[in-house]
């Protein structure tokens, strides 16, 4: 498990479970679709309830990245692997966390950064979800 500076724990989850989920679907990158997946990991997240009052789902936004971007074999990732918008919406999340009375970021944050990169992997997902 990597540890993010500047992220709560719910955030540090979520980011290594996009790793872990890149990695799963055989992708050789980490990109927004798979942040989306952290931000869907654990449904007591605050991106969590969010994304599952939209009636957003990890089990639909798993199948929904298999039908747009396929899968692979399984490989094996670290945070080297970011795609650079995948790193804008990180470091985005961060600026905003800082404004926090922890100093952090959370899920909110994360998820508000990437909902922000209109042209990312992740809103194309969440757009074909309607």
């Amino acid at each position: 498990m990597y540890k993010f500076t500047g992220f709560t724990q719910s955030a540090n989850n979520a980011l290594n479970y996009s790793i872990e989920a890149a990695e799963n679907f055989g992708h050789t990158y980490i990109g927004s679709e798979h942040i989306l997946l952290g931000l869907l990991s654990d449904s007591r997240m605050v991106s969590a309830s969010i994304l599952g009052s939209k009636k957003i789902t990890l089990k639909k936004t798993e199948e929904q990245i298999k039908s747009i971007v396929g899968v692979g074999l399984p490989t094996t990732l670290t945070p080297d692997d970011i795609t650079p918008r995948c790193r804008k919406i990180i470091e985005n999340a961060l600026a905003a966390g800082r404004s926090q009375p922890t100093g952090e970021a959370g899920t909110e944050q994360l998820l508000n950064a990437l909902v922000r990169e209109p042209n990312c992997a992740a809103c194309r997902v969440l757009s074909s979800m309607g």
